[in-house]
């Protein structure tokens, strides 16, 4: 009996053989000794792998994966084998398929002029420190000496220096790095 599948959610461009390759290196792995035998051939003018599964030199199933635009799979059972089994089986090289999907590669590209970090997500208050205070410091000079005069207007001189050491300390800790 033939248990025909085809993976419709697997889409393969050019990398038909590298997938292949990278199937073949997945099954070896997890099967081991109960993999017989693997090879890659052309079937029906597509890229194909040939896997043979069983136990002690006595094949049970023998697989099909035709790489093509999409997969298709064809499960020959040799022996008696149950439609779980079988099912198993396919389930397992569609696992595999999709984490060959997920596999990729980030590359970074550095842009003279632009920062190199990536840009956080700021809140208004943020923006507008930001904006005021980055470029010029005699703005942020202006505006602690106002800051702060209004503070020793209020408070007095007892209070005014550890309320001003506070006040740098929350904007040395808070400050956009």
């Amino acid at each position: 009996m033939l248990y025909k599948y085809n993976l419709e959610k697997i889409k393969l461009g050019n990398e038909k053989n590298d997938f292949l390759n990278y199937l073949e290196k997945m099954l070896k792995k997890l099967y081991k000794e109960n993999l017989i035998y693997s090879d890659k051939i052309i079937y029906q003018g597509k890229p194909s792998l040939v896997i043979q599964l069983g136990k002690k030199d006595k094949i049970h199933v023998e697989v099909l994966i035709i790489a093509h635009k999409t997969l298709h799979v064809n499960v020959i059972p040799l022996k008696k084998v149950d439609k779980d089994t079988v099912q198993k089986i396919v389930d397992v090289i569609e696992t595999l398929a999709q984490a060959y999907r997920r596999k990729s590669a980030i590359y970074y590209i550095y842009v003279q002029g632009e920062k190199i970090r990536p840009s956080k997500f700021k809140l208004v208050i943020g923006k507008f420190t930001d904006l005021a205070f980055s470029n010029n410091m005699a703005l942020l000079f202006a505006f602690s000496m106002v800051l702060f005069s209004i503070i020793y207007s209020f408070l007095g001189s007892i209070y005014t220096p550890p309320i001003v050491l506070f006040i740098l300390f929350a904007f040395q800790f808070f400050s956009y790095k």
